[in-house]
């Protein structure tokens, strides 16, 4: 596209004709409108491997087909008991140039019997100590533990109310049903990375004594308002002209 404009200029100096380029133009920004809106409903026919948790029914569910399993969710994906989910990590290699990194490995405990439920996920390029596996397999232990609310972060905000344990222990405490949605993302990034500095410091695998949770995170930040406020009509305008030009979205 870049070079099609720079041609387009020159012909211009140049006294040439430049309608053939500006037609060629005109096919690509057709094509990309077309990528760009036809991607997302294309995406939507191929079938991603992944695993997914179900906190209320304490099941675990594959969404691709697994031999010898017999139980199914309301999806009529593969599920097992969330006790014979195992968590584990290991070193893998990333790249054809021998890159390793620590990922995390979600899979069923009878390994014999259902060698194909596994997923193993990349959570960091480069990690040179496995303290990003241990956070994340810690949020899927947290989430799934059904005896406390769940854990005070963004992603659960919109679904607090709709479990039970947590909607108890929101009124109880006084929890503004909002928190999360009052804060911009710049300011959820802010909180996130002065949260995760005591754990990045970590220097054991298995500390002895457990970092303690976030409660009432509103006693300590406060939010900025400004969740959701848009950039402007002139920020808009260049969002949709490079996908125009770039058929990426944005």
């Amino acid at each position: 596209m870049s070079g099609l404009l720079g041609a387009i200029i020159i012909c211009l100096f140049e006294g040439q004709p430049w309608l053939e380029y500006a037609k060629w133009i005109g096919w690509l920004i057709l094509i990309n409108f077309a990528l760009v809106n036809l991607t997302p409903y294309l995406s939507t026919f191929v079938k991603e491997k992944c695993v997914y948790f179900d906190r209320e029914n304490q099941k675990v569910s594959f969404t691709f087909d697994i031999p010898h399993c017999t139980e199914r969710d309301e999806f009529g994906n593969c599920c097992f008991d969330y006790s014979e989910i195992n968590l584990r990590y290991q070193r893998v290699t990333t790249d054809q140039y021998g890159a390793t990194t620590y990922a995390p490995i979600i899979s069923h405990k009878d390994g014999q019997k259902f060698p194909k439920a596994k997923i193993t996920a990349i959570v960091n390029e480069n990690g040179r100590v496995p303290i990003e596996c241990l956070m994340l397999f810690e949020d899927i232990r947290r989430f799934m533990d059904k005896s406390k609310p769940l854990p005070e972060s963004p992603e659960y905000e919109g679904f607090r109310h709709l479990d039970p344990v947590t909607a108890e222990h929101d009124k109880a405490i006084g929890r503004p049903a909002s928190y999360w949605s009052e804060m911009s993302l710049e300011q959820q990034f802010k909180v996130a990375n002065k949260i995760y500095e005591p754990i990045y410091e970590l220097n054991e695998e298995f500390p002895k004594k457990p970092l303690p949770e976030m409660k009432e995170p509103w006693k300590h930040w406060k939010p900025d308002g400004k969740k959701g406020e848009g950039k402007g009509l002139k920020h808009e305008i260049l969002l949709i002209a490079m996908q125009l030009f770039t058929a990426k979205p944005m």
